[in-house]
């Protein structure tokens, strides 16, 4: 009887095979890569259009931007642009489960505050941890707030609490509540020049040329930069929360550049910044979306925060 003659692979193709294997895995690896960061930016740019159609229709139905924060106790401290955007969004049952007749802290608002909402958070972002109350010193809450990633542009830095910067005070802290973030732009152009305002109580609040409190509620009227030269919302790498109002919440403080690269733990939540290689993205008043460069002149970048500041900017810029 004979043996049938049968053959395997040798030691030598067997190495060839792994070797071509590993070739194309390193061939393939960075493509794929690359495709998965694209379509984790194109969810990102989405969900600013949504975010800026939103904001547009706010703006038809209110006469006025959303506010970045609302202070007062008993009139939902803590309420803020991105909770106020919900009802012009397909997410109106978050909004409605809110008390406005309660602060965001409270606990019949801890549902609602500590719900993920995807619409406000980037795909490209692995930061989504919730931040407890009591570390934005509501040490009697047992609150958690869901993270988010887009903050609104209220044009300034820091200037202690009668400027809007208490955002997480109760009672006016003494001395500078918001430390040295965003001195730079503030010391050239000054503070509330964006379009999204800390509003409260007027009295005693510094005036504007106009005579008007510097902290108001802003009209697409008031941008006479142009809405499409006029930053509404940008990327931020880290926050206290999306149902956080001002400082370190869903709104922006400027730094020196659009892209904050830096490893301080609260900068990453005051300052713009993103984890997309392009640089982040951001929302125009006119509800368009651009991606802005990590490094940007400090002029336009500027420029881009102010709403009237006669600037005249130049996209190719």
């Amino acid at each position: 009887m004979r043996r049938k003659n049968t053959q395997g692979f040798s030691l030598v193709e067997l190495l060839v095979v792994v070797a071509v294997f590993c070739v194309l895995f390193a061939v393939l690896f960075p493509a794929l890569q690359s495709a998965r960061a694209a379509a984790r930016r194109a969810i990102c740019v989405n969900n600013l259009k949504e975010i800026g159609l939103a904001m547009q229709n706010y703006a038809t139905a209110g006469g006025t931007m959303p506010l970045s924060l609302i202070l007062g106790e008993g009139h939902s401290n803590g309420h803020n642009a991105l909770l106020g955007l919900l009802p012009f969004t397909d997410l109106h049952a978050i909004y409605n489960a809110h008390n406005f007749d309660r602060e965001n802290w409270h606990p019949i608002n801890t549902t609602v505050v500590s719900s993920p909402v995807e619409l406000y958070l980037c795909p490209d972002n692995p930061n989504v941890a919730k931040t407890p109350a009591s570390e934005i010193r509501f040490p009697e809450s047992k609150a958690v707030f869901a993270m988010g990633h887009y903050g609104a542009n209220w044009g300034g830095g820091h200037d202690g609490w009668n400027q809007g910067g208490g955002a997480y005070h109760r009672t006016p802290p003494k001395g500078n509540a918001r430390g040295p973030w965003g001195a730079e732009f503030m010391k050239e152009r000054g503070i509330y020049l964006g379009v999204m305002m800390a509003v409260t109580a007027p009295d005693g609040l510094p005036k504007a040329k106009d005579g008007k409190p510097l902290a108001r509620a802003v009209r697409q009227a008031d941008i006479t930069d142009g809405l499409s030269f006029t930053l509404a919302f940008v990327e931020k790498l880290d926050s206290f929360g999306w149902a956080v109002g001002g400082w370190g919440g869903a709104e922006f403080d400027v730094n020196t550049t659009p892209a904050y690269e830096g490893d301080e733990a609260l900068a990453r939540k005051v300052y713009t910044g993103s984890t997309h290689r392009e640089g982040p993205n951001a929302v125009m008043c006119d509800g368009s979306v651009r991606s802005l460069p990590t490094k940007q002149d400090r002029a336009i970048w500027y420029a881009l925060i102010t709403r009237a500041g006669g600037e005249v900017v130049k996209f190719d810029q």
